[in-house]
């Protein structure tokens, strides 16, 4: 997903991402320190689990989960992650 996303994206060593840039979709900002990007869930895990993904064999779900080509994966600045879509705790 790093790869397919970014621009002038370069790798090391087991395939670890050495640089590149990508924008932001949440605020469209340039980040080009891969380490200070978050991969997260367009439609949050447990949003789906509570719409009906808790009826759906394992298998489909681990395809939800995991999928790269439908956009359910979104990237974005690490510093804004905590604030999109997390339920609190308590």
């Amino acid at each position: 997903m790093l790869q397919r996303d970014g621009k002038q994206v370069t790798t090391g060593l087991g395939c670890r991402i050495t640089s590149g840039r990508w924008r932001s979709v949440y605020d469209a900002k340039v980040i080009r320190s891969a380490s200070k990007l978050d991969i997260d869930h367009i439609v949050p895990l447990a949003e789906a689990w509570r719409s009906g993904a808790s009826t759906w064999t394992k298998q489909r779900r681990v395809r939800f989960a995991n999928d790269l080509t439908d956009p359910q994966l979104i990237r974005g600045q690490r510093l804004l992650q905590p604030l999109q879509g997390r339920q609190p705790t308590g």
